[in-house]
């Protein structure tokens, strides 16, 4: 399965120490060179991701061409989210790895499969790389500042099985 990651669920993931769930769980995980650079700069200017460090095992791309549509969206895309929807429509990825909610509407929009943390952390306990999905969340949370609802936190922990 061929991905293309967007900042969030990179770096989210990077800080935990578990972003190899993405490289075990997909064939391929590419990123635009906007996706690298934010996640760059929030690792040096963000206490709540300083010492995260790229996956070397990511491949960074740059898009050819970003659809116009994606400078006018609704809801302003940053340039990492324009970049990671454009390069996932060019080489025809199965899925976008995004959290932001403007980002996976404009993602399906055009056609893309969409998925963020939580649909991630389903898939790799699913698999069976992962014991616990609600440890892995909570750790998210608690060290990256994620903002989960309770009840979307509710209904993923009811998905993968996790409820007392």
């Amino acid at each position: 399965m061929l991905v293309v990651s967007d900042t969030s669920v990179l770096i989210n993931l990077a800080v935990i120490g578990e972003a190899e769930i993405l490289s075990r769980l997909f064939h391929a995980v590419v990123a635009p060179e906007a996706v690298r650079a934010e996640f760059e700069r929030l690792a040096s200017a963000e206490p709540r991701f300083r010492g995260a460090t790229w996956p070397g095992w990511v491949e960074v791309r740059r898009p050819a061409h970003i659809p116009d549509d994606l400078f006018t969206w609704p809801r302003q895309l940053h340039a990492g989210e324009r970049e990671a929807i454009a390069l996932a429509l060019e080489i025809h990825a199965d899925a976008l790895l995004v959290d932001e909610e403007a980002a996976r509407s404009a993602a399906r929009a055009h056609g893309l499969n969409a998925t963020g943390i939580a649909g991630i952390l389903l898939r790799a306990k699913a698999s069976g790389l992962i014991p616990s999905v609600a440890a892995i969340l909570d750790r998210i949370v608690a060290e990256c500042g994620f903002w989960v609802g309770s009840a979307f936190r509710a209904e993923v922990l009811r998905l993968a099985s996790e409820t007392p």
